[in-house]
């Protein structure tokens, strides 16, 4: 009796899903996964994204991760991330260090889905929503949402908020936020 009892405990432990996975659910050129104590890999279709796994996209290369809870990440080309960091407060989706990515936070139930996402020099939370996010090379960070998004520096918490949608530029030296319906971009 005990003994099915483990069996059936084993069985539903590993039937529940890892928070912090993902797959690749499109995949256009290349994507490297440097996971923990691991060599680079390249990724194919259907592969699986853990907790903690650094990405980069090739040149000309893009390619959609799905989490669990529906949420998806398209990485752009020429893009380096850390997937998922594990948070002590909100989720923290990923950090983005360079280059440029479009996230979908899907609602739970109808329900805000707290995530946070990171760069070198933002903060960026957000409750269900579409957004992209673009960091050059001298770390400073562009922002955009359909809907709210709370942008803050990285160095001084206090978030700027954007409820109708618009776009967010953060530097090392300046803090802007806008609305506004284009992409963001450098300029």
């Amino acid at each position: 009796m005990v003994t099915v009892l483990l069996a059936g405990l084993t069985l539903a432990q590993a039937q529940v899903p890892d928070p912090g996975a993902a797959r690749v659910v499109s995949l256009a050129g290349t994507l490297t996964l440097k996971g923990f104590r691991q060599e680079s890999r390249l990724l194919r279709l259907n592969d699986s994204v853990q907790s903690g796994d650094e990405l980069s996209t090739g040149e000309n290369s893009h390619a959609v991760l799905q989490t669990n809870d529906g949420s998806t990440v398209t990485i752009y080309p020429d893009s380096h991330l850390i997937f998922n960091e594990r948070s002590a407060d909100v989720r923290e989706m990923l950090h983005l260090f360079l280059g440029s990515i479009k996230v979908h936070v899907e609602k739970l139930s109808g329900r805000p889905n707290p995530q946070k996402l990171t760069t070198p020099t933002a903060v960026i939370a957000v409750r269900g929503t579409t957004f992209s996010v673009f960091v050059d090379d001298t770390d400073a960070t562009w922002s955009q949402s359909t809907k709210g998004l709370s942008v803050s520096p990285a160095c001084n918490p206090g978030p700027g908020s954007s409820p109708q949608g618009g776009s967010a530029q953060l530097g090392a030296a300046r803090t802007t936020a806008t609305t506004g319906t284009g992409v963001p971009r450098p300029v």
